[in-house]
Order: structure tokens, then sequence, then C-alpha cells
């Protein structure tokens, strides 16, 4: 909700949600955020009467439903690209490909003191990016260490040799678990860059009056991410943070980046043909967004068409109404349906079943060229937890069944699935 302090203590549920958007359509998961004027009984009936897939907030009697929407923002306030001579800035995850790219260009506009943060030491190339730097008459101060624990010694740092004037926070930790596989400890270390990081900077930063105070969020936050349940939550608690100061009129930009070439985790979604990000044009990006003043923006040239391909099922999410077309679950015409109803034998319907589940595994796979057999195992050719995610959702919108993920690790072959897939439907052996 615009102009509103969010609750910090359930932060991080948003991206949680979409995640699960994905990777358990049946449940059908809802998220209902309220206020301490919306009664239990307005609440029982949203539970009561819910559709599914919506995140939806109850206000003095009124009900929103969370929708993306494309285009510039709305609305947007007095913003500034000011880079100050005199004046100090701290980047987190300043090693990382992004991170080193905003301590260029702070240096290129003139900074004349940057608080490189980092977790380890620089790699021998981003060593050689920093002695440029120097070279150039900038001051380079580097603290290394988990934000969380340097935030506070960052701060100190850049106030010695000026004035601490902007911070942009780009430490991550991406690490690729389903919901169902998200331990206390990947948690943990996904949570503390991105969350507890974010905290520690904006605790510590209290009372220094800074021109800019940017996170880096993700589309991961906004869209969901199969796979990246835990990063899309402590994304979508920093974009919490982000509307928490500007609530309380503290400076705030959040940026939610689709991939980028050339630096960053998302430069193999290339390879999946989706339009990416060039360094030159993110950071042409940052300095609009700050100039202009919007609080949150999402930067992406994501194709969401092709980004939800695999999850046919999250389409129909409220989310994506005003984006996608509706009806992109189990609706429609099945070729391989009427071709195995149109079959004349036991054997003629296997063989039509198993040549379909061996292509929606290839394409689960990134379009793999190894040789799968009726009695491959799913697991020796790579299909994990996500790829199974996908798979069984992909089969289960060409079949028109329920087919559970778990399935696939009961049935760990092609043949094994495809006889479990006749029997669900219906299909039996008849007699010779």
């Amino acid at each position: 909700m615009a102009d509103e302090a969010p609750a910090l203590d359930q932060g991080g549920l948003h991206g949680l949600v979409r995640t699960a958007t994905y990777e358990h359509p049946t449940l059908s998961t809802t998220l209902i955020d309220t206020d301490a004027t919306t009664p239990a009984d307005a609440v029982a009936a949203e539970l009561g009467h819910s559709t599914g897939r919506e995140e939806v907030a109850l206000r003095t009697g009124q009900r929103f439903v969370a929708r993306i929407r494309p285009g510039a923002p709305c609305t947007a306030e007095s913003g500034t690209d000011r880079v100050r001579t005199d004046g100090s800035y701290i980047v987190t995850g300043a090693l990382g490909g992004l991170g080193l790219l905003v301590v260029q260009w702070l240096v290129e506009q003139g900074a004349a003191h940057v608080v490189v943060c980092a977790r380890t030491s620089p790699s021998p190339q981003a060593r050689k990016v920093l002695d440029g730097l120097e070279r150039s008459g900038a001051t380079i101060s580097l603290i290394l260490g988990d934000i969380r624990d340097t935030a506070e010694q960052a701060v100190a740092a850049a106030s010695e040799k000026g004035t601490l004037s902007g911070v942009v926070h780009a430490a991550a930790v991406v690490e690729d678990a389903t919901l169902a596989n998200v331990s206390a400890k990947l948690l943990d270390r996904v949570w503390a860059g991105k969350a507890e990081g974010a905290w520690s900077l904006h605790q510590a930063t209290l009372g220094h009056e800074l021109d800019f105070w940017i996170g880096f969020s993700s589309v991961a936050s906004l869209l969901g991410s199969p796979g990246q349940a835990a990063y899309a939550a402590a994304n979508s608690w920093l974009d919490d943070l982000i509307a928490w100061r500007h609530a309380h009129n503290l400076p705030a930009t959040g940026i939610h980046w689709g991939p980028w070439s050339e630096v960053g985790r998302g430069q193999g979604m290339a390879q999946r043909g989706f339009a990416m990000i060039s360094p030159h044009e993110g950071i042409d990006a940052l300095h609009r967004i700050l100039r202009a003043g919007h609080v949150q923006t999402a930067y992406s040239p994501l194709d969401l068409s092709r980004w939800v391909a695999l999850y046919p099922q999250a389409a129909d999410a409220a989310l994506f109404t005003d984006v996608l077309p509706r009806g992109n679950g189990t609706e429609g015409n099945s070729s391989v349906l009427d071709a195995l109803t149109a079959a004349t034998s036991d054997s003629h319907r296997m063989g039509i079943l198993l040549d379909h589940i061996i292509a929606c595994i290839r394409d689960c796979l990134g379009g793999t060229t190894r040789t799968i057999t009726p009695t491959t195992s799913l697991v020796m050719i790579g299909v994990d937890s996500l790829t199974a995610v996908q798979l069984s959702q992909r089969l289960a919108r060409t079949l028109k069944i329920l087919i559970e993920t778990g399935i696939l690790w009961v049935k760990p072959t092609p043949r094994g699935l495809a006889e479990w897939i006749l029997h669900r439907m219906g299909y039996t052996p008849t007699s010779p």
C-alpha cells in the first residue's frame, strides 16, 4: 500500500507466497494483509470466498488486490542523482558484478571516497579495477565481512574521510532450493546479506543526512522465483524496508532488477532466450530512477510469457492479471490427449505417452540432446527438485490430470511414470 509503513516483522512473505504459486499450484496460495481496523468477520469472509493465488489487502472496508502493471511508475517525488565531490559513499556487495559497476559509476560521477564492502577479498580482476579508480584520484576503503556485522565499521570509515552522502546496498547471496528443501542454515546464509545486512545499514546510517539510500532488489521478489524461495523472501523483506523508510521520510529507493548480461548471477538466462540488461543500460537506468525520485521500481526486459511457460498455472495468479492473458493453466485442447484417446492398442498408447514424456523431459532440461530411453533414470540425467516441479506441471497441463511432484521420485523413469499416468487416466492393459 502506497505511503504505508509495512510491518517489518512480517517482511518477506510476498516473495515466499509468489514463489509458492509456481512450486505448489494446487495450494492456490493466498496472502491476506490486514490492519488494526479490519474486523475478524471480514478476514473470515475473505478466507471463505478466496479464489486462490491472490494477494489481498483489507483496509477500512476496502479490498485491494496486488497487480503488476508495465510502464513507468505513475508517481514520483523530487529525486537526486547528485554525487558530491566531498561526499563518501558506501557500496555493499561491491566486488560482485553489479556492485563493482556502481563503484565505478560513483567515481566517474565525482565521488572522492567510496567504502567498498564485500564478504571476501577482491579477485585479481576486481583489484585491477579498484587500483585504476585510485590512480584516477579516488580514495577506496575496503571493508571485508558480512555487512550485517560490519555496517557500523563501514559508516565510520565513510565519515572519517568525508560526509556520508549515499548508500547502495547490492549485497546478495543466491542459493537455489525449492520451498520443501529450504533449511534453516540456507535461509540464514541468504538472509544475512540481503535482509539483515540492509537492517544493519539502516540502523547504522540513522542520523546521517543522506542524498540516497538504494536497495538493489530483484524481480524474484516481485514475480516469484521457482527454486529460489529464500532469495525471493530476502529481497521481499528489503522491499518492505524501502517502503518503511519512505513512510518515515527517510531516503529510500528500491529497484527490482531483472537479469544483467556480462555481470551478475542471471547471466545464464541469456542462453534460455531471455532479453538481458546490458551494464551500460543498467547504470543509465539507475541514474534515471534516482533523478526521477521513484521509490519502488522494477527494471527488467523479461518476457513474462516465457518466464511462466514452464509453470502454466502460475500465469493465472491475480498478480499477472494486467500483463498476461487469462486461462494459461489447464484449459484448451491437447493433441497428445487426443492421440491417447484415439490409440487402438495398449502398446500404441504407451508409445505415444513415452514420446510425450521424453519430449517434456528434454524441454525441462533446456533442450538436452542426451539419450533418454524409457528406462533412463531421471535423477541420472539431471532432473532435480525444481525440474520435477516443472515436469509435473507440464504433464498435468497437457494430460489434464493432477500429477503430484513426488510421483517422479516414486516412478523415476519415463516408463514407470507412463505406467502410473495411464493407470491414473483409467487405462488398464487389456487381456491378450
